[in-house]
């Protein structure tokens, strides 16, 4: 800020020398037009308007007509001062009027009051502007900006387009926050600036243009930094959608900026909208993958993302709990509601979890589905982790027992297996208590695959034994086989004994 306080100060005591002293750089000529209106907006007749050519303090002088309008013919093409005045109202005065060839216009609206000097006709005015705005700049330096307007504003009011004066106007206003009014005097300051860098040096005098050059261009970064800092106030209020918003407005006119980028992802992520926060955070890391601070803003979005991911799946797995335990409730007297509550859970977790998998098979089983039945059987198998598998093989044995398909049943336990025979006696010990038809089934398919098991003998004869008479013909058979060609004693007293029972039953 100092830098810019010594470009300005140089430029306001240097800009009235310029001005007194530059010379017309074209020989064509062009006019003029001016226009007054009065306080009703009506034309005003009668206004004394006086054109000067920057280097003079002398130049012509027109009352307006009827129409409120004086025209000045074949003035040499270069830079003028418009100055209008009359009785009742305060002098209007337009900085610099260019003429190149063709009519231009300038238009005043009067207002009332009294006539005194302007600044370009009285050194003294000049000086004090300048004090003011050294008095301004340092208000700023100070950060007593309410203070640094007030004074800025009275070296305006002497002096309405000092560039500099505007460009300070400017960043005391946007750092009491009042934005729209920065945005308005960073816009004249650049114009202004650029106006007087188009306008020649005067002969033996320093260059001027290095310094409304910067004037232009701290101008124009000030205002793309007005929707940030407007961005900033608005993401301290939380208010977090608004911020997005304007930081996407200062993006509009920086692109590049990839910091802006991570400022609006930190926006979004407070306003809850992850997915477009973290594509805001893969534009900023795009252009600076190696910020750190675009790195960490993106660890912090993967993490917040992670989490909701995680709230969502714990979400839809309690749905689908909820819906499971309501199909098993409904799954003994409203099978086809039972089945809707399952495939809804099935949706809800992908179709990945093989207890649902086997209450839909339950349910179609139920309904007399036997294709539909098998197939989620079989998918719940195909789920099950190696701990599950034996329970959900033996539900869809079940399942063919059931149906009075015993082989199939024992195929599917057997199925895989390098040694079917053992796999079968496991399967016999595990279930001979609890669903001895099926261990009747298993030991069946044992004698089948191997004839020599003599146990297996023992073990069925008693089994269908305990079935009653209806099995007494079996019975016999492989009791009357055990007493043949086993082994042990003890055994073979008690198949003789059951022997014994069964003919006694029989008869």
């Amino acid at each position: 800020m100092n830098r810019m306080r010594f470009f300005g100060l140089l430029l306001s005591v240097a800009l009235v020398v310029s001005m007194l002293s530059a010379a017309p750089v074209f020989a064509q000529t062009g006019s003029l037009e001016v226009i007054c209106r009065g306080v009703s907006g009506a034309a005003e007749k009668d206004v004394k308007v006086t054109v000067l050519p920057l280097n003079s303090t002398k130049g012509k002088d027109k009352k307006t007509g009827a129409t409120g309008v004086a025209l000045f013919d074949k003035l040499d093409n270069g830079y003028y001062r418009v100055v209008a005045r009359k009785d009742g109202f305060a002098p209007a005065f337009y900085e610099v009027a260019a003429i190149h060839d063709v009519k231009s216009s300038v238009g005043f609206d009067l207002v009332p009051g009294a006539d005194r000097k302007l600044y370009f006709e009285d050194p003294m005015i000049e000086r004090q502007a300048a004090t003011a705005l050294t008095g301004g700049a340092q208000a700023i330096d100070a950060g007593n900006y309410a203070e640094a307007e007030r004074l800025i504003g009275q070296s305006l009011a002497s002096v309405p387009n000092g560039a500099d004066a505007l460009f300070y106007l400017g960043v005391a206003q946007s750092r009491q926050k009042k934005y729209d009014q920065a945005a308005a005097s960073f816009k004249k300051a650049a114009e202004v600036a650029n106006l007087h860098r188009t306008i020649p040096d005067a002969p033996g005098q320093p260059s001027k243009q290095r310094v409304y050059e910067e004037i232009a261009r701290n101008s124009a970064q000030q205002l793309l930094v007005i929707p940030v800092m407007r961005a900033q106030d608005a993401y301290e209020a939380k208010r977090f959608d608004e911020a997005a918003a304007l930081y996407d407005e200062a993006l509009q006119a920086n692109p590049q900026a990839f910091a802006l980028y991570t400022e609006k992802a930190m926006a979004l992520t407070q306003a809850g909208k992850l997915e477009d926060a973290d594509a805001a955070i893969g534009k900023a890391l795009a252009q600076a993958p190696d910020d750190a601070r675009a790195q960490q803003v993106k660890k912090a979005i993967d993490s917040r993302l992670a989490n909701v991911e995680r709230e969502k799946e714990n979400a839809r797995r309690q749905e689908a709990n909820d819906l499971l335990n309501d199909g098993n409730k409904l799954l003994e007297y409203d099978v086809p509601t039972a089945l809707q509550k399952f495939q809804e859970a099935n949706d809800l977790t992908g179709g990945q979890q093989p207890l649902i998998w086997r209450q839909i098979a339950r349910a179609q089983a139920k309904l007399h589905n036997d294709g539909e039945a098998v197939a989620a059987f079989r998918r719940a198998i195909e789920l099950a982790t190696p701990d599950q598998q034996e329970s959900f093989q033996m539900s869809l044995a079940q399942y063919y027992l059931d149906a009075k398909r015993p082989d199939e049943a024992l195929d599917l336990v057997a199925s895989g297996s390098s040694n079917p025979e053992q796999k079968l006696l496991d399967l016999v010990a595990k279930t001979k208590n609890t669903n001895p038809t099926f261990a009747e089934a298993a030991l069946e398919r044992v004698l089948v695959v191997n004839p020599g098991n003599v146990d297996a003998y023992y073990d069925l004869g008693r089994l269908y034994y305990a079935d009653g008479k209806e099995k007494d013909s079996r019975t016999k058979e492989l009791l009357t086989r055990y007493v043949e060609i086993g082994p042990d004693a003890g055994k073979v007293e008690e198949a003789k004994n059951l022997l014994i029972m069964v003919n006694r039953r029989s008869n």
